[in-house]
């Protein structure tokens, strides 16, 4: 069976559950269960294949329902999706699952990126966040631009080509990020501090 997505309105939040105490929570509770995501495709001769993209989800058993529509309801944005368990044997989970994801640039910048700002992650968690914080920045700051035609289909001229190489250094550094999952050390942010990229630079900052 095929993921099904649902299309519901988003309902309201419940106004007898107090939004701070909420927040608070939900930003914990992103601490383990959370996930936030860079897609960089490659680049071979100087051309971009693949979109730059930055998304964020949570994915949860099925029986969880409840709380992925409460999280939803407080962003208000992004879509939940189902998909029934397979029946293959090399799973880890055999539940069917549901999962919350944003993946609209604009929703990222304006409603996530101010949430887990003014409630931050505690965990390690914290420094992907960070990572995918300029990450989505960087994408944000071209999201009005408009793109021209060229011969070659798989470049993206909306970007600079100094955008485009900070955007999958970003990348390259969540996955070094992510090795603590295997050495369990805090990982070392501070390169992303010292990058020397001028354009990039005037984005974000880093104080």
């Amino acid at each position: 069976m095929p993921k099904s997505k649902i299309t519901d309105p988003i309902i309201p939040f419940p106004e007898e559950i107090n939004r701070n105490h909420f927040a608070s929570w939900l930003s914990g509770f992103v601490d383990g269960e959370g996930h936030f995501g860079i897609r960089a495709g490659y680049i071979k001769n100087n051309c971009q294949y693949g979109c730059l993209e930055t998304f964020f989800k949570i994915t949860l058993r099925d029986d969880d329902s409840e709380i992925i529509e409460k999280i939803q309801s407080y962003f208000q944005c992004g879509l939940v999706r189902r998909r029934p368990f397979q029946g293959k044997i090399k799973v880890i989970n055999k539940n069917d699952q549901i999962t919350f994801s944003v993946n609209a640039i604009s929703d990222l910048h304006n409603i996530l990126l101010p949430h887990f700002d003014n409630y931050p992650l505690q965990a390690k968690k914290a420094y992907d966040y960070i990572i995918w914080k300029q990450a989505v920045i960087l994408l944000f700051s071209a999201l009005g631009r408009k793109r021209q035609s060229t011969r070659d289909k798989g470049f993206l001229p909306k970007y600079t080509k100094e955008e485009r190489n900070y955007f999958h250094y970003l990348h390259k550094l969540m996955i070094e990020q992510r090795k603590y999952k295997q050495n369990k050390i805090k990982p070392n942010i501070k390169p992303l501090r010292e990058t020397c990229i001028k354009p990039a630079q005037l984005l974000f900052d880093f104080s």
